[in-house]
This record gives C-alpha cells, sequence and structure tokens, in this order.
C-alpha cells in the first residue's frame, strides 16, 4: 500500500473515532453528519491514490465514487449519498 493512501486511511479512521464518540449526542448530529461525509470521501480517496487514478480537486462523493467504480465494483446507497453531499456542498 502506498504511502499517501495509508494517510488518507489513517484519516478517515480519525474521523471514524470522531463519529464513535459524538453519535450518542443528539445535539451534534450535523457534526457526525459531517465527519461521515468525510470519511467516505477520504476512503474514496485512497482508493483513487492507490489505483493512481486521474482525479481533478472535489468532495463531491457522487463524483468520485463514479472514478472508482470500475476499479473496485460497488453498491452504495444513493440517497444517503446525496444527502451527505447536499449537507457538505450546500
Amino acid at each position: 500500500m502506498k504511502q499517501l493512501t495509508r494517510e488518507w486511511l489513517n484519516s478517515a479512521d480519525d474521523d471514524i473515532l470522531t463519529i464513535e464518540n459524538l453519535l450518542n449526542n443528539p445535539i451534534l448530529t450535523n457534526i457526525v453528519a459531517f465527519h461521515s461525509q468525510q470519511t467516505i470521501e477520504k476512503s474514496i480517496k485512497a482508493i483513487i491514490e492507490e489505483f493512481e487514478i486521474a482525479i481533478v480537486k472535489t468532495h463531491n462523493l457522487q463524483s468520485l465514487l463514479m472514478k472508482i467504480e470500475e476499479v473496485l465494483p460497488f453498491t452504495v446507497n444513493e440517497l444517503i449519498i446525496s444527502e451527505l453531499d447536499r449537507l457538505y456542498i450546500d
């Protein structure tokens, strides 16, 4: 695994730890959503780095997912991805 790939995944792990610490606090739902988006984004960027996929700078999960679907087949809940994009980008 490339060093930069590992760094992206380590950063995503930090977001997961943050989510775990905040998950039971209903006042911080928006912060949990933000860190959920960040976890997914950083994980996708780790895959992009590892497979050397060309990418433009973006935070849009739908765009990033389209970049990796050929190298790593997967299914996602489009509604959740769309909502996370809306919360983060809007």
